[in-house]
């Protein structure tokens, strides 16, 4: 996470190109950010720690959304849970 946030801070804030990013951290890394003191809205206009990503269960497209009942095509698939217990309701 260090490294992609000084390389996009040197391209945006120090080279001046011109660009605006608003960086999504990926939830494994939320502990780094808090660490750092960095936070959602963390930077200046041109570049800031934006929402932390979280992936409750999988997408509909790939039949890996977490459904109450079977699909339809595949009877034996209810999809995929990728977290047991929501972990922002500790914060």
């Amino acid at each position: 996470m260090d490294q992609t946030y000084k390389m996009y801070d040197e391209l945006i804030n120090q080279e001046r190109k011109g660009l605006r990013c608003n960086l999504l951290i990926d939830y494994p890394f939320l502990n780094q950010l808090k660490e750092r003191g960095m936070y959602t809205g963390y930077g200046n206009e041109r570049l800031q720690i934006g929402a932390i990503k979280m992936f409750a269960d999988g997408a509909l497209g790939r039949r890996t959304a977490l459904l109450s009942e079977p699909y339809y095509v595949r009877r034996e698939n209810l999809g995929r849970r990728c977290m047991i217990k929501p972990p922002f309701m500790k914060w």
